[in-house]
């Protein structure tokens, strides 16, 4: 008889796992990692790494414009070019 009172409480928590699916998400709550599921997972880290970093990486790839008028840095500038400046 307790294990009839038991089992719709764990049904709704647990809920059933007649498909693959529901048996996948309650591993994903769980904190387990399926290797057999790995494609699906794997769309997801996917997406996040594709956006680049802040601006750090294009301020030093791209020099600031020239608001003043001045010339561009001589760094930018070849070296023949930037001597005799």
């Amino acid at each position: 008889m307790p294990l009839f009172k038991r089992k719709p409480k764990d049904k709704p928590q647990k809920s059933p796992k007649p498909t693959k699916e529901t048996r996948l998400e309650l591993d994903l709550r769980s904190g387990r990692v399926i290797l057999t599921r790995t494609p699906v997972a794997v769309p997801a880290p996917a997406v996040s790494v594709p956006p680049p970093p802040p601006n750090p990486t294009p301020s030093l790839t791209s020099p600031p414009p020239p608001d003043r008028g001045q010339p561009p840095p001589p760094y930018l500038l070849q070296n023949e070019e930037a001597k005799p400046i």
